[in-house]
Order: structure tokens, then sequence, then C-alpha cells
């Protein structure tokens, strides 16, 4: 699948008392959250093939993002290092040797930070395939697919995982596939998303704590003293500097799709090291080991639970009355931290020891970079075997039996046991608004401890939307109809009201902020440009002749068709790029907010047609404005684009 094939040197560095091996094995696949996809080891010796006898007639997976760039922090880091590198006077041979031209492998920054790279394109497209062929009766051709992805206030990466995913498992047909983005950040999604320690005061991920800084204090100076005794010069690495060359060796692999030669600067012994210091990282930061911070993906849980229960036939009511009968297979998209929070609680590492702080145990079987890597996935199958119901569990593509309830075929758990076991630790727990510490009015919003996001897809999350138009007893009509919604009257070719529109937008909005706006107005009238004013008869169908005037001469045509489909939506235009500036500023920067202008076009933007001047004009200048906008809009932090129905 998305594992990219590597090369392995095995070159000596002679040491003054001993022989130190560069990395016999992947270094990619020791290195945590920071690994690319790869398939997890079997490291409980059960066979992948679905057991004899049985069928899988339904599954759900959580997934975290693909590979992707690093974040702005980390990317300062590799700057900070390259100009270290840069300022010093040295040498360094072999392995090493790249070091002294080395700088960060990123060709547009502005463009590439946070978001999914190169390398998570590939995986995110053979993932889509792969699970195509191995659930080849879960979709029907030209029909809809659903996708839930967690809207990822930082970076649009997880949303993206997911509409990649869907176009490589779809393939021509991806436009049959719906992606619903699950905000976490808002009352309606308290336990009611892909990522519910968003809206939980209580939940503080100490990235490994004490823990963590015990261990690196152990590790970490004798690598840097022997990695420093290979570079001759005024360059000398720290700790912090030297902790960052597996990250760099697992980013760079996957961006630029070779190995880096960052991979062979640790030994096999110091990637175990590493390794462990990520395992250290996730226990007590956001998994077993951090108190209640793991039991935050309960209500998630607790939904997919339900739905192996109900099975892939049954048909659901959403809040707004519609039917819905979900397809049999469940994807979702969302970040490490709820991949590792939920793998905690799942059952497969009930018996995990605590991991100690100063030494790797030898029983240890939660390890970071078997599940937590770029795209990590953790993926619930049910199972029918001799009409029995069971539940298989894998991550990274491993099976990992629950300890606890093994006795199906291929050491699955009973599905009704395993939901019985889920039950109980959700109710011994205690349930996520008690875990939070959340006050009554706002606990009002998570009414169950079961997230119901996969049994509605009519979810609002908080959206509100201010429309106008110049038909008030249709506007208020509809504005009645929908919840969150706000109609103003508005003439969009007179630039007042669209002033009085935006600030009641603005007013109306809970963050009093604009961040999506659609320039929708437009219409198609008789087009008197193209009227011939004459009683002279025209040769030709395409001409209407109209009565004439007493000097047979040309009448000045209604432009109102310019006026409503180009001014009105440069008047849009103007107002919307003024109010996304003010609120973003001048720069993008990754505590934004999304902001997107949507212009309406058209087929006659495209196509010749006949005997409609103004709209034809009309549609050819909104794709002119989408054209020139997209090279200015995007050093502002927003998007523009139009869409053509």
């Amino acid at each position: 699948m998305g594992l990219l094939t590597t090369s392995t040197l095995a070159n000596c560095l002679l040491l003054t008392a001993s022989i130190a091996q560069a990395a016999t094995s992947d270094p990619t696949q020791q290195l945590g959250g920071n690994s690319p996809w790869f398939p997890g080891p079997d490291v409980n010796d059960i066979p992948y093939e679905v057991p004899d006898g049985c069928s899988v007639d339904m599954a759900a997976f959580v997934s975290r993002h693909a590979s992707r760039y690093p974040d702005p922090g980390a990317y300062n880091g590799w700057v900070a290092l390259a100009e270290k590198i840069q300022a010093a006077q040295f040498t360094a041979t072999g392995d090493y040797s790249f070091i002294s031209s080395w700088k960060p492998v990123l060709r547009n920054p502005a463009v590439e930070i946070s978001d999914i790279s190169i390398g998570g394109y590939k995986e995110l497209y053979d993932m889509g395939v792969v699970y195509r062929w191995r659930y080849p009766d879960f979709y029907t051709e030209n029909t809809p697919f659903s996708v839930f992805a967690n809207q990822y206030p930082a970076a649009p990466r997880v949303v993206n995982s997911a509409r990649l995913f869907a176009r490589g498992y779809l393939g021509p047909n991806s436009t049959y596939g719906d992606v619903y983005v699950l905000k976490s950040n808002v009352p309606a999604s308290i336990a009611n998303s892909l990522a519910p320690s968003d809206s939980c005061p209580t939940y503080d991920d100490n990235g490994g704590g004490d823990n963590l800084t015990t261990w690196n204090n152990l590790y970490l100076p004798a690598v840097t003293k022997r990695i420093n005794s290979h570079i001759h010069g005024n360059l000398t690495f720290t700790n912090s500097d030297v902790t960052n060359f597996p990250y760099l060796c697992g980013f760079e692999t996957q961006i630029t799709g070779h190995r880096s030669p960052w991979c062979n600067i640790f030994t096999d012994d110091e990637l175990r090291k590493y390794e462990y210091a990520q395992d250290l990282r996730y226990y007590y930061g956001s998994g077993p080991g951090s108190g209640k911070n793991y039991t935050l993906m309960q209500p998630v849980l607790n939904a997919i639970v339900q739905r192996l229960v109900d099975g892939p036939n049954k048909t659901y009511v959403n809040s707004n009355g519609q039917s819905w009968t979900p397809g049999p297979l469940i994807p979702m998209f969302t970040n490490d931290g709820q991949i590792n929070q939920l793998v905690s609680e799942i059952g497969v590492f009930d018996q995990q020891k605590p991991l100690p702080s100063t030494k790797i145990p030898d029983d240890q079987i939660y390890i970071a970079s078997h599940y937590v890597t770029m795209r990590g996935t953790i993926n619930f199958e049910r199972l029918t075997c001799s009409n029995q119901k069971y539940v298989r569990i894998t991550l990274n593509d491993a099976v990992y039996p629950v300890p606890s309830c093994q006795n199906g075929p291929g050491k699955s758990c009973p599905l009704e046991s395993y939901a019985a076991l889920i039950a109980q630790k959700s109710q011994s727990q205690g349930s996520f608004v008690q875990t939070c510490g959340l006050t009554n009015s706002t606990a009002a919003a998570a009414k169950t401890n079961t997230a119901t996001f996969l049994v509605d897809n009519a979810l609002s999350w908080d959206v509100n939307v201010c429309f106008g138009d110049l038909e008030i007893e249709g506007g208020k009509k509809l504005g009645s109809k929908l919840g969150g919604t706000k109609f103003v009257k508005c003439d969009t070719t007179i630039w007042e009201d669209q002033v009085h529109l935006f600030d009641a937008a603005k007013a109306f909005s809970p963050t009093k902020e604009i961040h999506y706006v659609v320039a929708n107005a437009g219409i198609s009238t008789k087009d008197e440009v193209f009227e011939f004013n004459s009683n002279i008869s025209c040769p030709g169908p395409s001409i209407t002749p109209t009565n004439s005037n007493a000097e047979n001469r040309p009448q000045k045509p209604d432009l109102k068709t310019i006026d409503v489909n180009l001014n009105g939506v440069l008047y849009t235009t103007k107002l919307c790029l003024h109010h996304f500036i003010k609120q973003n500023g001048q720069t993008p920067s990754q505590q934004q907010e999304d902001t997107f202008l949507i212009l309406i076009g058209s087929g006659a933007a495209f196509l010749d047609v006949a005997q409609t001047p103004q709209y034809e004009a009309t549609k050819w200048a909104v794709r002119g404005i989408m054209h020139s906008l997209r090279w200015i809009t995007h050093f502002h932090g927003s998007r523009v684009n139009v869409i053509s129905p």
C-alpha cells in the first residue's frame, strides 16, 4: 500500500573503542508518529486473511491523516538547524558528508506547510484502492459514498485525506463521494465529533511529561556524543538537535520519495530507543498512562459498536426527518491524538503494563510505530461465521486480539460480547460530560455518551447562513424553514444594500466573522442587445426584430443582466475580500479560519450560446475574476473558485 520502498545502507562507523553500525532495518518503520505508513508486523502470529468459513459483511475504520509536510514549528526548527550548519566550519565524511550541504527539502513552504505531502497522496490513493479490493461487495458503482473527517482547525490535511481516499476508492466516479466534515469545537459537537477532546476543558496532552524527559536524559547524551565524534570543527549538535534527526528521516523520505540521508545517522539500537521515546510520548500523553485522556474517544467507539450491532442494512431517520441507509464501509479520518486515544480504549492493550521510563520492557506490545504512523489505521471488521457475528480488529493491517475476548475464529471476539465489554468500559469510566467537567448548560448538547454523526448525516454543526434577495416573502419563508439562517432584503446591484448584507452577516455570526461567501445572484432575461429595432426584415432566425421608432434608430438596451451578473459580483468580491483580509491579516497563518469565495459561473462561460451576449459575457467575466483573484487571495490565506452548473 503506502509503504515507500527504501534501500538499506550498512556503513561501518569507526569509534574510539567499538564499532557502531548504521541501521540495517528500515529506519522509517521505527519512528512512531513520524513514520510513513507501512503494514504493521504480525506481532500476535495471527494471519491477516479472513478466517475460513467467515465473511466480512461490514467494516469501519478510523485513520490518521496521511503523510504530510511539517507544521510551522517543526519547519522553523529545520531552518534553524540549517542555519546553524551553514554558519559552522567543519568537515564530515561517510554517512555524515551530506550535512555540510543539507537544507530543508520543502520547495514552496508557504503552500506546503502542514498539508498532505506527495507521499501522503500516494498513501491515500493506495488506501482507497486496497479497501475497494479488500471488500469488493461493499460498493456499487455510481451510488453515494460517505466519508467522515475531523475539521482540524490548524490545517486542511484531515479533510484532504478523506477526499484523496475517496478518489482512490471511487476512481473516476469520485463525485459520488460525500465528505462529512465534523467540527469539534462548537457546542453541537460535544461528544459528537471525531475529535471529542477538542471540546473537553480538562483534556491536557503533556506529550509524555516526566516519563519522556527521564528517558531522553538517559539515552540521548550517548547518541549525541557519538554523532559529534564524527564532526570535526566547530559544529556541535545538542540533544535537541539529535532527537530531530529521526524526525527528518521520516519526513524527508516521504516528501521526496527517496530515503533521507538522516536515516543513516542512528544505529539500530539508537533507533529502538528513539522509538521507545515515541511510545512514552503517546502512552503518557493521550494513552493508557494519561489519566482519563484516553477515554475521550469513547463516544465514537460506542457509535462504531452500535453500527456494527445494527448491521449493514439498517435504515436511520435523520434529524431532518429523512431516512438514510449508510453503506457497509464506515471511513473516518482524524489526527494522531485521537487515534492514540481510541486504540487505548478498544481493548487490545488492556493487559499492557505501565511503560517504565528507565528501560524498554521485554513484554511490550504497545508500540506507537505499529498503529499511529502517518495514515495509521484502526480497522473493525464484522465477521459472519456460521450465522454468528464476531468483531476482528486490525492495526495497520495486523490482527490484534482483545485479550479477554478472543474465542472466535482467528481470535476474533463475538460481537455481542465485544459490545458488552465496551458498554462496561463506558459505564465504569463515566460519561464524557463527567470526565470533562462540563456545566449543565453546556452538557445539554451531549445527551448520550454515544456520537450520533454515524447515524445522522443531517447534523448542522452550528453553521450560520445569512442570505439576501429582493423577494421578501420568499426569503422570509425560506429562512423560517431552515435553522441557523437570517434573511436580509438586498438588491445586489446596489452597493449600499450589499454593505448592509455583509454587516448583517457579521453581526449574525457567533464569532463575528465571515468565512464563506457565495456570489449566487444571477439573471438571464430577454437580451435587448440582440434585438433589431427596425421594420426592415432581417435574414436568418437569430436576430429578433422589434417595433421601430419614428426615426428607425436603435434603442438603448436594458443592461440589467450586466448589472446583476457582473457589477453585483464585483461588489460582492470587494466586500468579501475586505472582510477576509480584515479578519486574517495580509499573510496566511495556521491559526486563521478557512475563508473561501465561491463564484457562480455557467456552461455559457465555456460554450457558444446564441442570442445571449450579456449573459455569456458576464459568465466569461466571472471566470476572469476567479483567474485574476486566485493569484492574490492565496497570499492572504483565502481561497477562491468558480463552479459552473
